[in-house]
């Protein structure tokens, strides 16, 4: 501001001077032009003398009220600049735990931080109103939010949920919706651990009363915590279905009362609904509504779908759900989910056969492979150990064998094998699921034929040249129960060279 009012001032004192030199050089004319009229010299002198005078005055009056109204209008911008700011209380230089979880389980509500008046900044005004729109920061990144409640935590959970509970419901407010308040908090990180050992039975925290079939699996999935469950298939089945049923008697367009809390997608993160739940109230104490995509991309979509159905069904007038473009079979193959819930459920048997390439016309039996000569320092194109190593899945064609001309384009190597094929060679030699490498998907694994066959690739960032399109690699694990986790490491990078 200093330097521009100085450079006002030097351009009025600059027109000034040119001014005075004009009337000098008109004064010094006219007495030129009249050298013997005494007379007319002083009379011009004093008319532009005068004239100059109330020149100069009147320009820097006029400068004045410039420099006044440019300072005028850079203040205004300055506090509207201001108001546009969102000033974010910065976070702590360390993380800690020391601070108690910002929902208190035992309260029934969510707990009040005194601390939040002094972390708040609030924003006056917004761009095209000047009222106020009170919207407060609050940062909470020292607060950790974890997924796992501690036992006591659970019990009372678990005790509030038995009581009847009624939650303010604002069904018409002519009040316009606005945002008041961003809190920001931390996490552990930690994702859906994989131990599978419940810490309490049902039995030691249904009390007295026999629970439905539904409240029963939500105090065991609760009880269990952020772990893989493992579901017996009619228990998820019947779970279904009764959900099925609740969600049939709704209408299209669901109409949801205030106060809520609205959630956008999971995407399988089973430990993170958890964490919300923690956070802000699960749904008996919490009005909560879900906007869809509940599965795919994440590894545990199964447990995520188990979850909100019992809690439809215990709570149907307390949490609402509609479903996302993942809701969808197709889109489910694409992805991941539809390989989740056929590695977790498609068979109860326990013949499987592994190669590393695929099938072949000349494997008519298990006993083809058992009769194969070894060593092998080449593989003939066209026999049985060559197939073995050398064939892939034919995505494009509708049935039988071909020759794998994507492998070598002249006389082909090994075959490309189509589903229908699949499904033959494993009736045929009793086969359940065929596991292959060979191929490297995006996920590090992919299923074929309706899940009869599985793609397993395990060098993670074997090929892409992005994040977005870099192979994960996988490597799955059978238990006891012949059950199958699959277990996913991914590279941020390419590197393969």
């Amino acid at each position: 501001m200093q330097n521009e009012t100085t450079s006002s001032e030097v351009m009025h004192h600059n027109t000034t001077q040119s001014l005075l030199n004009y009337t000098n050089n008109i004064m010094t004319t006219s007495t030129n032009k009249e050298d013997g009229d005494d007379k007319t010299t002083p009379l011009l002198a004093t008319i532009f003398g005068v004239f100059g005078g109330i020149l100069v005055i009147g320009l820097f009056a006029l400068g004045g009220f410039f420099l006044y109204r440019r300072y005028r209008r850079r203040r205004a911008a300055a506090e509207m600049e201001g108001d546009h700011e969102l000033q974010i209380a910065l976070p702590p230089s360390s993380t800690t735990t020391a601070k108690p979880l910002a929902y208190d389980i035992s309260d029934d509500s969510p707990a009040k931080d005194p601390a939040d008046v002094e972390k708040s900044v609030s924003i006056p005004k917004t761009m095209n109103n000047n009222k106020s729109m009170n919207v407060v920061h609050i940062d909470h990144t020292d607060v950790m939010v974890p997924a796992e409640l501690k036992r006591e935590e659970t019990r009372s959970l678990l005790k509030s949920m038995k009581k009847t509970q009624k939650i303010q419901a604002v069904h018409d407010s002519e009040v316009p919706t606005s945002i008041s308040k961003v809190l920001t908090y931390c996490t552990d990180d930690d994702i859906t651990l994989g131990d599978r050992s419940a810490r309490e039975t049902c039995d030691d925290l249904s009390g007295s009363g026999k629970p439905t079939e539904a409240e029963a699996l939500l105090m065991r999935l609760i009880s269990h915590g952020p772990r893989q469950y493992n579901f017996q298939f009619d228990e998820l089945r019947k779970l279904l279905e009764t959900a099925s049923r609740v969600f049939e008697s709704e209408p299209s367009l669901l109409e949801c009362p205030v106060p809520c809390t609205v959630y956008g997608d999971i995407h399988g993160q089973y430990s993170d609904l958890h964490r919300w739940f923690n956070l802000n109230g699960w749904p008996h104490q919490t009005r909560s509504v879900f906007l869809g995509d509940f599965v795919d991309r994440g590894s545990h979509g199964v447990e995520v779908v188990a979850l909100l159905s019992c809690l439809k069904i215990v709570y149907p007038d307390k949490i609402f759900i509609v479903r996302g473009n993942h809701e969808e079979e197709s889109l489910n193959r694409a992805y991941s989910f539809y390989e989740e819930v056929i590695c977790r459920f498609s068979t109860d048997s326990t013949k499987l056969l592994g190669m590393h390439g695929g099938l072949s016309p000349k494997m008519e039996n298990l006993q083809a492979i058992r009769d194969i000569k070894r060593p092998i320092d080449d593989f003939e194109v066209g026999s049985l150990e060559c197939d073995l190593v050398w064939s892939d899945p034919d995505t494009g064609a509708i049935t039988g064998f071909r020759p794998n001309l994507d492998r070598e384009p002249n006389n082909g190597i090994g075959q490309l094998f189509a589903a229908d094929t699949v499904k033959e060679t494993c009736d045929r030699l009793n086969v359940d699921l065929i596991i292959r490498g060979h191929q490297a998907p995006l996920h590090g694994y992919a299923l074929f034929a309706d899940g009869r066959m599985m793609t397993l690739f395990s060098a993670p960032g074997y090929k892409g040249t992005s994040s977005a399109d870099t192979n994960m690699g996988a490597c799955i694990e059978f238990d006891k129960e012949m059950k199958i986790t699959i277990k996913q490491i991914k590279s941020s990078t390419k590197r393969y060279a």
